[in-house]
């Protein structure tokens, strides 16, 4: 199991944060630097739940017409989430986990999928254009990418 979770500094912290722990597993040290109000994921565990541009960025979550578009969500583990006729113009979905995700009708025009886990996805209708494919290809050259 990996350890879950962001740390939510409430003041300036210059030095490593120490000692944080979940209910799944705990970390020694997070060397980060960040000013108050700034969200730091734990050094070296996946990000599991994250909010992105007000959005609460988990499995299973409801994102349908969510407003995505430009959103950095490499890494983001979006499995069984319904994300039809979202705006995913130019995000970064790389080494996402977007299996068994619904992207029906979702604008994905300029989206990097490089690495990313479609498996059982919907994509049905989706708008691919220079949408880079998991396999690194483009969906212009590639006419399996998205289909």
């Amino acid at each position: 199991m990996r350890l879950v979770g962001t740390i939510v500094v409430t003041m300036f912290a210059s030095s490593l944060i120490s000692s944080c722990s979940s209910d799944k597993q705990s970390a020694t040290t997070v060397p980060k630097t960040a000013a108050a109000g700034v969200t730091v994921p734990l050094e070296g565990t996946p990000i599991i739940a994250r909010t992105v541009g007000g959005y609460t960025i988990e499995p299973n979550a409801n994102l349908a017409g969510a407003n995505l578009s430009g959103a950095d969500l490499g890494g983001a583990a979006l499995s069984g989430a319904n994300l039809s006729n979202a705006n995913l113009t130019g995000a970064t979905l790389t080494n996402a986990d977007l299996s068994g995700a619904d992207l029906s009708g979702a604008n994905l025009y300029g989206s990097d999928f490089t690495g990313a886990d479609l498996t059982k996805a919907n994509l049905t209708g989706a708008k691919f254009d220079s949408t880079v494919c998991p396999d690194g290809s483009k969906s212009d050259t590639n006419p399996n990418c998205g289909r």
